[in-house]
């Protein structure tokens, strides 16, 4: 049995679960914003005993052989008192770590190891220190500061961290885009939060590389190809 660790709105592991299906895999996907709505029992506190319940479905670590974590979504309740669903949220997100610490080893990737890749910072020390080419980088929400660094030449700008805005039932994402120039009317967007501010490299193609264990697979994205992909194929 897989496990899919994910949100409800993941088009990615929609993709996946159809895969799944196609090859009669038998899986369990975890849409962890509905976690309040399951049954818990976990024999002697051991995570590994763990088992979730909600109707006719039923979730049993020990049966799990491997697991995907997928953007899972941060949990949901329909009490409307903040103190309550402070309460509540904490509590089930403290079973969904004992979970995800539980299934260690079994994991495509870590939540703890994808926790300190998704450090970007971190990413750029280590590729450098890898002997990796790193283009000019500058993290600030300075404006002065970012105005200099982009007037040295094209310069594309991306999130720190979280390039997703959720509205509602919706939501828009905050792609990596090339800076046209900084204007004094930017000065009050620009000193709200940091971003990460580049020199710009053209590029023929996007790769992108999955790693399990020694085994590496590439393949290249044609993002030169459309005008609309050519900064960012996502």
């Amino acid at each position: 049995m897989i496990l899919l660790a994910t949100n409800k709105r993941d088009v990615t592991t929609d993709f996946v679960v159809q895969e799944m299906r196609r090859r009669d895999v038998a899986f369990f996907r975890l849409n962890t914003e509905d976690i309040g709505d399951f049954q818990i029992e976990m024999i002697d506190g051991n995570p590994a005993t763990m088992r979730l319940t909600r109707d006719s479905e039923a979730l049993d670590l020990c049966k799990i052989t491997a697991a995907y974590y997928r953007r899972p979504g941060r949990p949901e309740f329909a009490e409307t008192d903040e103190e309550i669903v402070s309460y509540l949220t904490a509590e089930w997100s403290a079973v969904l770590r004992s979970m995800w610490n539980s299934l260690e080893g079994r994991w495509l990737n870590s939540p703890f190891s994808i926790l300190r890749a998704e450090d970007k910072p971190r990413q750029l020390k280590l590729a450098r220190q890898a002997g990796l080419s790193v283009p000019a980088t500058l993290v600030s929400n300075i404006f002065s500061a970012l105005q200099k660094f982009s007037s040295s030449g094209s310069t594309v700008v991306k999130p720190l961290r979280h390039a997703l805005i959720e509205k509602g039932d919706g939501g828009s994402v905050v792609f990596t885009s090339r800076l046209a120039g900084l204007e004094e009317t930017d000065l009050e967007a620009v000193n709200r939060a940091p971003i990460i501010a580049q020199t710009e490299v053209r590029k023929r193609c996007d790769v992108r590389v999955i790693v399990v264990d020694d085994n590496l697979f590439a393949t290249a994205i044609g993002s030169q190809d459309h005008e609309e992909t050519q900064t960012d194929w996502r």
